[in-house]
């Protein structure tokens, strides 16, 4: 969608000289806007789509504004305030979705304008240049697609080593959906402030003052929301299963701390790629991460290498070396099947006394889907998170009392 809106605008720009008429920018971003919709409504919810039409809305809205704050009569010095106006005008545009979707803010967003805007006109040039080439020689063309070949693989880096940078980004933000729509609704009442200029007016200067008054109003929740959103990850309490590739992860989560049981296979890598997002929505600071092979007894969790007690709430853990069929009337409230133990269900409910089974992606397809045939016989309980994502449970902290 992003390509498109590019493609068609400029298209929009030709056939507007063609015809001699001026433009307005903010006539061309919306008419290219409705001609995608119409060709594809779903377009709206493309998140490619709305970066990209909220960057251009901001860098055609408050790029002139910021610019003329600042004259410098140097040219190299004009050129690269120009330039950093383009990058500042684009984060706000994107900012409440980029917030929302991606938990992170660029502080050196500068620095990657300052690259990425020059050299996309000269990654154009070569485009153009390719189709020329091509049906000069094909020696020509091979010089020109190297050449462009370089410029983008050192554009990538050049943005990759800014992004590595210690101070390159603040991670860990979390936005909802409601606190997305009052950031865009305090960025609006910012513009109504801006476009009210006359205060000399009693009719615009009342508007500006109703405006100031929307802004801070907006300002004042999205504090509150903050405030409302730190209380509750204050008190949240839960067991996450999640679906991981041939892996087991179990967050016991308390608070703002976090307790992960993880089989011997997982990595950081995969352990952020599961969890990661989970962590920044519920405000996670602190990690501490055991093996399933280990034992751990603390004020608020039991757990033996089979059997887990945290919040209200106890577990039986089943894997290939648990000696469950040496139990009996053993009561609990889920059973965790993973790493493809040998399990006959009938026997499991006539050993164990529990109200869900769990099946996590530690198990082969052919078990699980002959675990869910069984289950359907036997009438029992059960979640896969292959099919139906990760197992959360929310509880409460309750006296710990030790499991036989």
């Amino acid at each position: 969608p992003s390509i498109l809106r590019a493609g068609l605008m400029f298209s929009l720009v030709l056939i507007g000289r063609i015809i001699q008429r001026d433009h307005s920018k903010l006539n061309l971003l919306c008419a290219s806007a409705v001609i995608l919709l119409i060709y594809d409504p779903y377009y709206l919810f493309d998140l490619g789509f709305q970066l990209s039409y909220l960057a251009v809305l901001g860098i055609v809205y408050f790029q002139p504004l910021i610019y003329k704050r600042w004259y410098i009569s140097n040219l190299l010095g004009d050129k690269i305030w120009q330039l950093t106006t383009v990058a500042i005008a684009a984060q706000i545009g994107t900012l409440p979705v980029s917030l929302y979707y991606f938990h992170q803010f660029p502080t050196l967003f500068f620095l990657s304008g300052l690259i990425v805007i020059p050299a996309a006109s000269f990654i154009l040039g070569l485009g153009l240049l390719m189709f020329l080439t091509a049906a000069i020689h094909p020696v020509l063309l091979q010089w020109v697609s190297q050449l462009l070949n370089f410029v983008i693989i050192l554009v990538n880096k050049s943005i990759f080593a800014i992004q590595n940078l210690p101070i390159g980004k603040i991670d860990g933000i979390y936005l909802s959906g409601f606190g997305m729509l009052l950031l865009f609704g305090l960025i609006i009442s910012i513009i109504f402030i801006i476009e009210n200029k006359a205060i000399h007016q009693p009719i615009i200067r009342k508007k500006r003052v109703k405006s100031l008054f929307t802004a801070l109003s907006f300002s004042l929740l999205l504090a509150m929301l903050y405030a409302f959103n730190g209380y509750q990850t204050h008190q949240q309490q839960q067991i996450t299963i999640y679906n991981t590739y041939k892996n087991t992860i179990i967050d016991l989560i308390d608070g703002r701390e976090v307790t992960a049981l993880i089989s011997s296979e997982v990595d950081e890598k995969t352990m952020g790629f599961a969890t990661e997002n989970h962590y920044t929505t519920l405000g996670i600071q602190k990690k501490t991460t055991i093996q399933l092979t280990d034992t751990l007894q603390t004020e608020t969790i039991f757990y033996n290498g089979a059997i887990l007690q945290f919040l209200d709430h106890t577990m039986l853990i089943i894997d290939p070396n648990t000696n469950w069929q040496e139990v009996s009337n053993l009561k609990v409230d889920y059973v965790l099947l993973r790493g493809n133990p040998y399990v006959k269900l009938n026997e499991l409910k006539e050993k164990v006394n529990f109200k869900t089974l769990i099946f996590d992606a530690s198990n082969s397809r052919k078990a699980l889907k002959f675990w869910r045939k069984s289950c359907e016989f036997y009438q029992i309980n059960y979640h896969d998170t292959n099919t139906k994502g990760a197992f959360i449970i929310n509880g409460k902290i309750y006296e710990l009392k030790a499991v036989n």
